[in-house]
């Protein structure tokens, strides 16, 4: 199960396209289009398969996973999220 993320793969980086309605991802008031998935639970995703990044996020319900992001001239985002339920 994921949290709701919809990426788009841009050269070797992940960016935010979306949020499906309802899921952990959406929930994140400070997480918008355009930022850039840097990290799954301390590994850096850059250069990584669509495959890849998608297993590194993917776990069991009620489990959670870290997340950080990148947004040109912020800090970083650091996101811990509940993978959805079924």
């Amino acid at each position: 199960v994921g949290v709701g993320l919809l990426l788009l793969r841009e050269r070797s980086k992940f960016i935010v396209h979306g949020f499906l309605r309802g899921s952990a991802s959406s929930k994140c008031d400070d997480l918008r289009k355009g930022d850039i998935l840097h990290k799954v639970d301390g590994k850096l995703v850059d250069g990584m398969s669509r495959f890849e990044v998608a297993s590194l996020i993917l776990g069991p319900p009620g489990t959670f996973v870290d997340l950080m992001f990148l947004r040109q001239d912020s800090s970083p985002i650091y996101k811990l999220m509940e993978h959805d339920p079924d």
